[in-house]
């Protein structure tokens, strides 16, 4: 007689390839319910968000010294992410919001390479979010527009199609751990 295979729970298997990957999340959850400084959700949209419990979110390859642009769809971003529950997603956007409004004057003081940064933040940000707010990257793509107009930026035209393509991040992408991967699934050539 055949085992049947008992169905994995999507929160479950992003907990399992979290602790493949080398983190704790239950470690991660309570850093961020109790001290509200976990840097996954910080470093991304730099605001505290201590109230979200597991799993937390974001892409973690956007984070801290791992900054290098290394996904550049939800898709992509879900292959080494903690997601988060859809009830969260609306307050995830309130308080992104929110701080984005306090932290576009302070980012204009800074260097141009800072705030190009800044707008891919905000950016990934957003592109790993829309799975969840049944959008496909477009909302993302204007965000980046507005805040390069104004910061200030060059613009450049963003298309779904190119969508790892952009500045030196296709370079940076390409030497990572993740392209072999990534190009053996087709997301890259």
């Amino acid at each position: 007689m055949e085992k049947q295979q008992i169905p994995i729970l999507a929160e479950e298997a992003a907990i399992h390839n979290a602790r493949m990957s080398g983190y704790d999340p239950l470690a991660l959850e309570n850093q961020n319910r109790h001290s509200m400084q976990c840097g996954l959700i910080t470093d991304v949209i730099g605001c505290e968000t201590g109230a979200l419990t597991n799993p937390l979110i974001i892409n973690m390859a956007l984070c801290g010294d791992r900054e290098n642009v290394r996904f550049r769809s939800g898709i992509r971003a879900a292959e080494a992410a903690f997601l988060p529950q859809a009830k969260y997603v609306r307050r995830l956007f309130q308080v992104w919001w929110l701080t984005l409004e306090s932290s576009v004057p302070q980012a204009k003081k800074k260097d141009r390479e800072d705030r190009v940064a800044f707008c891919w933040k905000q950016h990934d940000f957003l592109v790993c979010l829309e799975p969840f707010a049944h959008a496909n990257g477009s909302t993302a793509r204007i965000m980046y527009y507005m805040l390069a107009t104004a910061l200030g930026l060059p613009h450049q035209v963003i298309t779904s199609g190119k969508a790892t393509i952009y500045f030196e991040h296709q370079r940076r992408y390409r030497e990572t751990e993740f392209a072999p991967k990534m190009r053996a699934l087709g997301y890259i050539s």
